[in-house]
């Protein structure tokens, strides 16, 4: 069994960082400051890629959201900010497994463009007949990652990872009741959930 689960998060992990490499399956996503108080978002290899494009404010309220599938490789749009008070903005990307998140500030005159922070969703399996949960993840932006468990809004499981760039765990649930649980990736800013039904 150990055997096994050593290949798994190997092959899973060798899956997920050749998808990185790979420019032709993931997109390739640009934000730039243009003339005035606009911003033009690019997408390359955008083919057959389902887009969720969110713009937050520094409180994290969603000012802007639109969700499209693109038919084409190229995907560009520009935004007109001018509506858009003075302040701090993230514009948060997902397409498919991969989120990217550009830091803007609007001014009176211009947008500026700060740094760009790409994550990819992790890896969840669940063998139902063993209770054991597995979970892989690449930490591009290298921050501190906990794996918890929660019943219902109840936290009774919480453990921090090692917080190096690939990121493999197993948890054995077999000491759990049967119910309902949520698996959760707590990764800086960002939660992934991960549904569990124990039997």
């Amino acid at each position: 069994m150990k055997i096994f689960t050593k290949l798994l998060c190997v092959l899973v992990t060798t899956t997920m960082m050749s998808d990185f490499a790979s420019a032709r399956e993931l997109p390739k996503i640009e934000m730039k400051a243009m003339e005035g108080k606009n911003a033009l978002l690019e997408i390359d290899h955008a083919n057959n890629a389902v887009l969720e494009i969110t713009i937050q404010d520094k409180k994290g309220e969603i000012v802007y959201y639109n969700q499209q599938e693109s038919t084409s490789d190229k995907y560009q749009h520009v935004y007109d900010l001018s509506a858009y008070q003075p302040g701090a903005y993230n514009l948060i990307v997902a397409s498919n497994d991969l989120v990217t998140e550009h830091q803007f500030s609007v001014s009176d005159e211009v947008v500026n463009i700060g740094e760009k922070q790409l994550t990819q969703k992790p890896f969840f399996a669940f063998d139902s007949d063993n209770n054991i949960v597995r979970v892989a993840y690449l930490n591009f932006p290298g921050e501190k990652v906990k794996l918890k468990i929660y019943e219902g809004n109840d936290l009774i499981f919480n453990k921090a990872l090692d917080d190096s760039f690939s990121v493999n765990e197993g948890l054995n649930l077999s000491k759990l009741e049967a119910g309902a649980y949520q698996i959760v990736l707590d990764a800086g800013a960002k939660d992934f959930n991960y549904p569990v039904e124990i039997r």
